[in-house]
């Protein structure tokens, strides 16, 4: 029987720590097959990683690391996919917010009905205001404006995954990670389960507006070059305009012999031009930077400390 490896990444989550492990090992144990709950504490600030020791002292199918900082969401989710043990690896928040009993449906579709990787998405976000909904539904559908491989409108990091699929993934060594780009474009066989939006049980959210913009903003350039290709053309058509009014002043002046006087356009062309300059240079300057980065080869994450559950399968390497 396929064992199961959960990876939870945690930031500041004392608050609902131990309510997430209690409810998550009652339905790992439901399972009935070998697991391990492996937490990756992501540089926070409170007592989360203490907790997450305690926990392990009393239930030795938790595994736990600490990085050295926070990295955020994509090196911890990707700290936690280098050091997971089991056939099918698990990807949920901390918080709750994704429900613990959708594991067995999940491991249903892949065992059963054939899927690589299980994926999720929100049916609805009735917990957020009106700004955040606003905000991430834009975000998705610019993203896949933008996107030669669309992601699923409102979907989560919470995946179970084949080992093979993790295998995958692992073998991108890029340092500019979007890990739901990755997990489109790489294929498989993939299905989604929908569910109803739950609200934190406890402690607050780590994104403010602020961070949701500049971390969008980041993965749409790192996940795609089709930005660059809209400006292509975007160029094209100002060259076009361009000679197209030209054209249109060179007969005037040939037929009437005198200059037209309709002079308001062509400033105007002269300024929108110039700000079209600016959002291209801007943009070069962000793939720029995100090239530099990359060249630079840094770890995607450091390891301060880490134990290991005693699940001592090391995974299926197919």
């Amino acid at each position: 029987m396929n064992t199961l490896s959960i990876i939870i990444p945690c930031y500041n989550e004392e608050d609902v720590l131990r309510l997430t492990y209690e409810q998550l090992s009652k339905v790992c144990q439901s399972l009935q097959r070998e697991y391990e709950i492996l937490f990756v504490d992501d540089g926070s600030s409170d007592q989360t990683y203490p907790i997450i020791q305690a926990l392990s002292q009393k239930d030795k199918h938790i595994g736990g690391i600490s990085l050295t900082r926070n990295f955020g969401k994509e090196g911890v989710i990707l700290a936690g996919l280098e050091a997971a043990k089991g056939d099918l690896i698990a990807v949920m928040d901390a918080d709750l917010q994704d429900p613990p009993e959708l594991l067995t449906e999940m491991i249903r579709l892949i065992e059963e009905d054939g899927y690589d990787q299980v994926g999720t998405y929100r049916k609805s976000r009735s917990s957020q205001t009106f700004l955040t909904r606003f905000f991430s539904e834009a975000y998705y559908r610019s993203f896949n404006l933008l996107s030669d491989r669309p992601i699923p409108l409102n979907e989560r990091e919470y995946r179970m995954m084949k080992r093979s699929v993790v295998e995958t993934i692992l073998k991108m060594d890029e340092r500019n990670r979007y890990i739901k780009g990755l997990w489109t474009w790489i294929g498989f066989k993939t299905t989604h389960i929908g569910y109803d939006d739950i609200e934190r049980a406890g402690g607050k959210t780590k994104y403010n507006i602020k961070n949701k913009f500049k971390l969008a903003f980041r993965n749409i350039i790192s996940a795609n070059v089709k930005p660059l290709s809209i400006v292509h053309k975007l160029t094209w058509l100002f060259i076009a305009v361009f000679w197209t009014y030209a054209l249109y002043h060179g007969t005037y002046l040939l037929t009437n012999g005198v200059v037209s006087s309709s002079w308001s356009l062509p400033v105007f062309l002269i300024l929108l031009i110039a700000k079209f300059q600016f959002i291209v240079f801007s943009l070069f300057a962000f793939y720029l930077s995100a090239i530099y980065l990359e060249s630079k080869q840094r770890p995607n994450y450091l390891v301060k400390e880490q134990f290991e559950s005693t699940l001592n399968n090391e995974g299926q390497k197919s």
